[in-house]
């Protein structure tokens, strides 16, 4: 954003402008191609005439929602060089630690800004900037009062079987009293309700839930009637099914994505022979995972190309398999984007379409 690039450094840009015939950006262009907008053009030619490199967030906090005498913790990570101090400010007043305000930075060089409790008038503007002798650059973000969510309306029924309707959550006979929750875990946009009897008439209705808590019961659906014994059970896709089986275990599906992240790890390593610099790769084999291990080493020992790294050896000991791969040199995805000025879906759309 635009708020994000003070002045000083808008200036410096629009002196330079594409700067086009200066080696440098020919370079950067012939590396990373023609989309690199004015600014990072201009960027990149000033970076090219200093020593050093001007202080850019690789994580920044966003909007964050508080909840009044809980603790809360806001962090960021601004790399440059040389490394860049930061500092933090409320309503462009720089936060002075106390015995609840704290401000720390970890191994790895994220700031870590703590409120231990979080009160009422913690909330508003806040900014992080950071800074080294190249220049500096400045992140803002807002501290708010969380809520609950409203109340959602009432769900409706596609699908009805003699046992089953497809929709959500809390449920009950049409002429019962007592609600029954069939499900509190639910983060998409159905749920199957099973076990209920034929030609039964039931009442359905919603909570949402979000980090601060769970909202009020919304309305009530209209009485929906399970149809006769013996009708056509309801189909599932493969997709709506894996997510109906982790929904019923207890778990949610964004569970289920952090544990298959944890089949590997990727790690920065020095090869001892030469002093080169890799990246080892990490993964379990055992019986579940066998098949796809081996289906990525057959992958990677096949691939030759200048922008995919290349597989250099590969160890296996016990249940353990280890990549060893070229580190491949230049900015990374993460590195071009944050250096932008602005970007759009279809610039990421660009960028992982490429092959």
């Amino acid at each position: 954003m635009d708020e994000e690039i003070d002045d000083e450094r808008k200036a410096r840009i629009n002196r330079y402008g594409a700067a086009d015939r200066d080696p440098a950006v020919r370079r950067i262009r012939h590396e990373l191609g023609s989309r690199l907008d004015t600014y990072v053009e201009a960027e990149a030619f000033l970076e090219a005439k200093q020593e050093g490199r001007l202080p850019f967030f690789r994580e920044k906090s966003h909007l964050t929602a508080m909840q009044e005498g809980k603790d809360l913790e806001l962090t960021c990570l601004a790399v440059g060089d040389p490394q860049p101090i930061v500092q933090w400010f409320k309503n462009d007043a720089i936060i002075a630690e106390s015995h609840r305000i704290k401000i720390t930075t970890d191994e790895d060089g994220r700031s870590h800004f703590r409120l231990t409790p979080a009160l009422s008038f913690d909330q508003g503007l806040y900014k992080v900037v950071a800074r080294n002798k190249i220049g500096q650059t400045i992140a803002r973000t807002r501290i708010v009062l969380g809520l609950v969510p409203d109340e959602p309306d009432s769900p409706e029924a596609s699908q009805i079987s003699d046992d089953e309707i497809l929709l959500t959550l809390e449920y009950k006979l049409a002429d019962d009293s007592e609600w029954v929750k069939k499900a509190d875990n639910i983060d998409h946009e159905f749920y199957l309700v099973n076990g209920l009897e034929s030609n039964k008439s039931y009442i359905f209705r919603l909570a949402a839930k979000n980090s601060i808590g769970w909202s009020d019961a919304g309305v009530p659906s209209a009485p929906i009637m399970t149809k006769p014994s013996g009708t056509p059970k309801i189909q599932l896709s493969k997709a709506m099914r894996h997510l109906q089986q982790i929904t019923d275990s207890g778990r949610l599906a964004e569970e289920e994505t952090n544990i298959q992240g944890r089949f590997s790890l990727v790690l920065k390593a020095v090869d001892k022979k030469n002093d080169s610099v890799v990246v080892a790769k990490i993964l379990e084999y055992n019986e579940s995972r066998k098949e796809d291990v081996d289906g990525e080493f057959a992958a990677l020992r096949s691939l030759r190309h200048e922008r995919i790294a290349s597989l250099l050896s590969a160890y296996r000991v016990n249940d353990t398999a280890v990549f060893v791969l070229e580190k491949l040199q230049g900015a990374d995805i993460l590195t071009y984007l944050s250096n932008k000025h602005e970007y759009t879906e279809q610039t990421v759309a660009t960028i992982v379409s490429q092959p």
